[in-house]
């Protein structure tokens, strides 16, 4: 990771880096102790890279200063497959000014759904883009953007928190589904799928979303499929909407929900006829692309019957995977696995010493959490 300018608006205080994923330019040196915080996430991704996660929170949020995010993309560098792991499999976002890092562990039924969904918004799109109008053509340059990468950078708000001495914060997001027009920054339409743990954090993501891309992004759709204990399911959609502040009298943009946790799956999993996912084709871009194209009010339409069939068949899968049919070895046929190769035994003695250190960390945490509550424990006592 360098810290020299990638666009003409960065500075060199820009915090946090590029992402975990960018190579500094030297290594972490070996004798440095990673904080507790920090062996806490490298331990994560670790298990997710190795099969074993240590936590199966599809929405895990964690408290993370900027240094702390700085010290995990140093460490990454010193274990090669990990860090190859991250680049290219791991999903997760990060908010300089509010310090959170989130990481994606999305489930087969969310994979699954929204790969349908996304599927079927395409299939919509060519049909629109069979024509030889503009409409067509913009149709055409249309794709899916899938969960790739969406960076904002801004000044800080200070009323929202921010902490003292960052010039610019830096906010990422990883979505569920976009789509963007091919000369466009910023995809059109973005959709996140939730559930319990990441419903509360919709609408700031829908926030972050339209209000730092200026409202490029035209539409966020938020599904939500997992209620416990029920079939039903919800859709929202927010959009860029412009008001006139009450306070002061300026125009402010604002994410306006138009459509709240609207069902279209009932608790007993039938459909709500009436329910439906509308956008527009002038959805998928800017405003001033959408003029150029003279983009009217060509429809997609996902209706309740369809989301209800995607949802259905992604819940078929889970149970498939979980007891569907597979043929078994016959009797007495054994398996031989090909012998270790260099790259996949431990990296570099670097690793071994990092993987120690991280274990004196969490035995020192532990330590603490211990002492803590001898030390309430006789408080308490001899009160």
């Amino acid at each position: 990771m360098h810290l020299s300018k990638t666009s003409n608006d960065q500075t060199p205080t820009d915090t946090p880096p590029n992402s975990f994923a960018t190579r500094p330019l030297t290594p972490p040196p070996s004798d440095e102790k990673p904080t507790s915080r920090v062996t806490e996430v490298l331990r994560l991704l670790r298990g997710l890279r190795d099969g074993t996660p240590v936590t199966c929170e599809p929405w895990q949020v964690i408290s993370f200063s900027v240094s702390n995010y700085e010290e995990v993309h140093r460490r990454l560098v010193a274990d090669e497959s990990l860090w190859g792991y991250v680049n290219n499999k791991v999903r997760y976002d990060y908010d300089s000014h509010r310090q959170k890092l989130v990481v994606r562990m999305p489930t087969p039924l969310h994979d699954t759904f929204i790969g349908k969904v996304v599927v079927d918004i395409m299939f919509q799109l060519r049909i629109l883009g069979a024509g030889s109008n503009a409409a067509a053509q913009f149709a055409r340059s249309v794709e899916p953007a899938g969960s790739s990468r969406i960076v904002f950078r801004a000044a800080p708000d200070r009323e929202s928190g921010a902490p003292a001495g960052i010039a610019r914060t830096r906010i990422q997001h990883e979505p569920d589904a976009s789509f963007a027009y091919e000369h466009a920054k910023y995809p059109g339409v973005v959709i996140e799928v939730s559930y319990s743990q990441k419903r509360k954090d919709l609408s700031r993501l829908a926030d972050d979303y339209i209000l730092e891309s200026n409202g490029n992004i035209r539409v966020v759709v938020g599904l939500d499929i997992e209620y416990r204990g029920s079939k039903k399911a919800t859709l929202s959609v927010w959009r860029p909407q412009v008001v006139v502040s009450e306070r002061d009298g300026h125009e402010e943009m604002i994410a306006a929900q138009l459509v709240a946790d609207q069902e279209f799956r009932r608790e007993d999993g039938t459909p709500v006829t009436s329910a439906a996912l509308q956008l527009q084709l002038k959805d998928f871009a800017s405003e001033l692309v959408g003029e150029s194209y003279a983009l009217a009010d060509e429809v997609i339409s996902l209706s309740s019957d369809t989301l209800c069939r995607h949802l259905m068949a992604a819940e078929a899968r889970l149970q498939a995977e979980e007891r569907g049919l597979e043929d078994l070895p016959r009797p007495g046929l054994r398996k031989r696995r090909r012998s270790s190769t260099p790259p996949e035994q431990m990296a570099s003695d670097d690793e071994a010493i990092f993987r120690t250190q991280e274990e004196n960390v969490a035995k020192r945490v532990a330590r603490d959490d211990s002492s803590y509550k001898a030390s309430s424990q006789s408080s308490g006592d001899s009160g």
